[in-house]
């Protein structure tokens, strides 16, 4: 079980964290352009994340593997 409250807790940590991070860019955002360039701002991350997530799975696809 020690396994599983450690993963939760650094699990909660980043989105926390994540979730501050981003409070002061978006507020900025929002008072400037309106709060639909805050959720365009929003949405970049994990797009970006999916792109990286598949770029690396497209890359081990395609190399050639080791054992056999």
């Amino acid at each position: 079980a020690g396994a599983v409250t450690q993963t939760f807790a650094v699990l909660s940590v980043a989105f926390l964290s994540g979730a501050a991070a981003g409070s002061a860019p978006a507020g900025l955002v929002v008072q400037a352009y309106g709060p639909s360039w805050a959720f365009l701002l929003a949405a970049v991350p994990p797009a970006l994340a999916a792109v990286i997530v598949a770029v690396t799975m497209v890359r081990r696809v395609a190399a050639p593997s080791a054992a056999g």
